[in-house]
């Protein structure tokens, strides 16, 4: 998390509806002081609506 830069706002997106592993991505990043919310809707609507994405690189 050090290495991302601090004026980038990260989404975070889970598969499934029992899924909470992005409400536990969003808390580290928030107290890590990085800006971050949750996707409410799906990833194929965000990338059909035009929003940017930039994929992990692992």
């Amino acid at each position: 998390m050090d290495e991302r830069p601090r004026a980038v706002h990260i989404v975070a997106d889970c598969h499934g509806p029992c899924c909470v592993l992005s409400n536990d991505a969003v808390a580290m990043l928030d107290e890590a002081g990085l800006a971050a919310q949750q996707l409410a809707a799906g990833y194929p609507e965000w990338k059909a609506s035009g929003l940017q994405v930039d994929l992990p690189r692992h």
